[in-house]
């Protein structure tokens, strides 16, 4: 995974959310963006084309400690919360995909599986009452995403709205598995909660 692009995506994903309202989410991504870029600006140029490479870098400096215990902030800390984003997104948007699941519904079964393991009881209390009560209908949720103007919003446009979602997920798909796989060779799955 070409790191430049991962963060050009990112900021890119970053500002689709702020569109849509998803305030938290873009500024967690920010965070977690800048995080990396901090890092990649410091790192050689042989050793950061790659956030493979860039996360070999940082443990070959030895800043994080064993199993896993990672220095945040960090390359490997935002790159982790990335990951972690996308991979809860990918379950949001795939149930939109299932007509029939509500979308307050599924973010709160995205939240339970991809991120509430990692959150502490403060953050999972703040996380769940704002999913709860701000995720808007699927309707709303797809002509947001799809980014129509004005107030039509028909089987057409649904339709492209759902195979861009579509596309959209083929591609987190091996961008997520890529990187679980780097975390896991590298021991740096950090696995406590924030």
């Amino acid at each position: 995974i070409d790191t430049l692009r991962l963060l050009r995506a990112c900021r890119k994903f970053e500002s689709l959310m702020k569109d849509i309202g998803e305030r938290q989410i873009a500024k967690d991504m920010e965070g977690n963006i800048e995080k990396v870029l901090a890092r990649y600006q410091q790192t050689p140029p042989h050793r950061r084309r790659t956030v493979s490479a860039l996360l070999e870098y940082e443990k070959a400096m030895g800043i994080h400690g064993p199993h896993g215990t990672l220095k945040d902030p960090s390359a490997a800390v935002g790159v982790l919360w990335i990951r972690r984003s996308l991979s809860f997104q990918s379950r949001v948007y795939k149930s939109l995909l299932e007509p029939g699941m509500a979308p307050k519904d599924a973010t709160l079964a995205a939240y339970r599986s991809e991120l509430q393991p990692y959150h502490g009881w403060a953050l999972q209390q703040l996380y769940k009452l704002s999913l709860q009560y701000a995720t808007p209908s699927r309707k709303e949720m797809l002509f947001k995403l799809g980014g129509f103007e004005g107030t039509h919003f028909g089987e057409k446009e649904e339709e492209a709205t759902l195979r861009d979602i579509r596309h959209l997920l083929a591609t987190w798909r091996p961008i997520i598995g890529r990187c679980k796989r780097v975390y896991a060779a590298l021991d740096i799955e950090d696995k406590r909660r924030v």
